[in-house]
């Protein structure tokens, strides 16, 4: 075999053994690390554009992040330079409305790395991720169940208006008539 195969070979096995160990750390992506032979080390990779329920703005990403270069982690304060997961999410994207139905909220009970509140911009380890993906889902379709309720008592609302309106209007119109029968 010619020496520059054996190259190949040898640096091959070295990337599909390093894919192997990414797996392990992010079983959630692990079908995906290892048709692609992703070794982690990529310093920036979309993985999905949809988990479960919740549309990310531009995926599901995992980068190189430091504070030393232009791609940093907005509003952190401190001195980085890491591996991880970075998820935007954009409320009217997902459920056509501005109200964040508690997004903030997932920080408080999910581990993650950061959450930049300015943003709705989530990063987080790879031990984080999948639990991160579980509260996004769960917080999703919460969202939209109240985000239609919203919608619900909008329109009541409205149609209450209305309909008041509508009576004083009706009430104008027969004391009207009354006052011109003969």
């Amino acid at each position: 075999m010619r020496a520059e195969y054996e190259l190949q070979l040898k640096q091959l096995k070295e990337k599909i053994e390093k894919a192997e160990a990414f797996a392990l750390r992010c079983p959630i992506f692990s079908e995906k690390i290892l048709d692609e032979i992703i070794t982690g080390e990529e310093t920036w990779k979309k993985y999905a554009n949809t988990y479960k329920s919740v549309r990310t703005y531009d995926g599901v990403i995992r980068g190189h992040y430091s504070s030393s270069t232009t791609r940093n982690i907005l509003n952190y304060k401190g001195e980085y330079d890491i591996y991880c997961w970075r998820i935007y999410i954009n409320t009217l994207g997902e459920y056509d409305s501005n109200n964040d139905y508690g997004l903030d909220e997932i920080c408080k009970n999910t581990p993650l790395y950061f959450y930049d509140n300015l943003n709705s911009t989530f990063y987080c380890t790879d031990e984080q991720i999948e639990k991160l993906l579980e509260a996004l889902d769960k917080w999703k379709i919460n969202a939209v169940a109240q985000c239609i309720r919203d919608s619900i008592d909008q329109e009541i609302k409205d149609a209450e208006e209305i309909l008041k309106k509508t009576i004083e209007r009706l009430d104008g119109l027969k004391s009207l008539k009354r006052d011109t029968d003969i």
